[in-house]
């Protein structure tokens, strides 16, 4: 997390502004969380309460690569998976809609600054029709689940990164106010259209 928490700010230009929390804002309960010095300030109100990821988190998301390959554009693994169905359908049942079972992608990891490295769920929706040329496509697929902000130790991760990544920020974000675990949710959305050709 430490690691995060000055790359994140380095790249963002906003280094002063994360130091500044880290060592001098206290806690107050927020309603959304939008970026690392966010999730500090409500951590350290006390509370635990959950609380949902906002627009900030979500540009975080977006930037990563694996993400973006795997998540997003017509020719993501995401985007693939819902073309490879509807290619096995299409013989049978030349329009419709398909729907994954709820969570049907187990586990998919990902990182950003404010989450760190999490793991959430995908479930995807389509609807397709014949055209002249083949079938189009309209999908939407949704990246979900809960993230403790814990400061745990991850038992995949070497000793060096688990210290960098969660030790010691724990110990920076615990210097003021009254830290208490707290889950924040995410749920993104992505959105496809393409063509299947004959």
């Amino acid at each position: 997390m430490l690691f995060l928490l000055f790359s994140a700010a380095l790249c963002r230009s906003s280094m002063l502004s994360l130091i500044l929390t880290v060592l001098f804002k206290d806690g107050k309960e927020l309603s959304v969380i939008n970026n690392l010095a966010d999730a500090i300030i409500h951590g350290r109100s006390g509370t635990g309460k959950t609380v949902p990821a906002g627009p900030g988190v979500f540009e975080e998301i977006r930037e990563s690569t694996k993400y973006r390959d795997n998540m997003m554009f017509a020719n993501s693994t995401a985007a693939k998976l819902i073309r490879d169905e509807i290619k096995q359908k299409i013989a049978t049942h030349p329009a419709g809609t398909i729907e994954s079972k709820t969570g049907f992608k187990q586990h998919i990891c990902f990182q950003c600054d404010t989450l760190g490295n999490f793991c959430g769920k995908m479930n995807y929706v389509a609807t397709y029709k014949p055209t002249d040329c083949g079938t189009h496509v309209t999908a939407s697929a949704y990246y979900f689940g809960v993230d403790p902000w814990d400061f745990v130790p991850n038992a995949g991760s070497s000793d060096s990164d688990n210290f960098w990544r969660e030790q010691l920020p724990g110990k920076l974000v615990n210097l003021r106010g009254n830290f208490k675990v707290y889950d924040i949710t995410y749920n993104i959305s992505e959105t496809y259209e393409f063509d299947i050709t004959n």
